[in-house]
């Protein structure tokens, strides 16, 4: 908390990444080893938000505060989706606490992560358009599922096969 850098091991690249973007993007200047190609990669969250933070905050406090915006997102998560599954709050998701700050966040993979926390978010939401028309369960899911894809590759995977399961349950039932 009171380091003035992050504490995680590639935090540095990734407030690098969001620098050098900075300087491509809005000022024109930038490296020779560096230029703008696709932007279409599966792991470009921080890079998206890093770019709108760091119009507020050096690139050191757009990181500290994409991190403390996971951490958020990972703790509230798992309080939310059972709230959905279950339709009543309880204390026991928020020993999920426990783990919101591990491994995955101290090697400091800022949008491994952020995809990670948004599934429990993206699954709460498709769970509760459950009763909606098909088409905006698709069109919803379809969405969340390009955010998550553009969050990380892994938190795609894990959305697709959650959402598979549904869709299997769902077709079970109706049998």
């Amino acid at each position: 908390m009171f380091s003035p850098h992050l504490l995680l091991l590639d935090a540095p690249a990734h407030e690098a990444r969001i620098s050098i973007l900075r300087d491509l993007l809005f000022s024109g200047r930038g490296s020779p080893f560096y230029e703008l190609g696709t932007f279409f990669l599966p792991n470009i969250a921080f890079d998206i938000i890093g770019l709108a933070l760091i119009f507020f905050a050096s690139p050191e406090d757009a990181g500290t505060s994409f991190v403390v915006l996971i951490l958020i997102l990972t703790f509230s998560c798992v309080a939310v989706l059972n709230r959905v599954v279950t339709k009543q709050w309880s204390l026991t998701p928020l020993a999920s606490g426990l783990l919101t700050y591990n491994l995955v966040t101290i090697l400091g993979f800022f949008s491994y992560s952020f995809g990670l926390a948004l599934v429990p978010w993206a699954l709460a939401i498709r769970l509760r358009l459950e009763r909606r028309l098909s088409s905006v369960q698709f069109l919803a899911g379809t969405g969340l599922a390009i955010l998550l894809l553009f969050c990380h590759v892994f938190a795609f995977g894990i959305y697709a096969v959650m959402s598979t399961g549904f869709v299997l349950v769902a077709l079970r039932q109706r049998q």
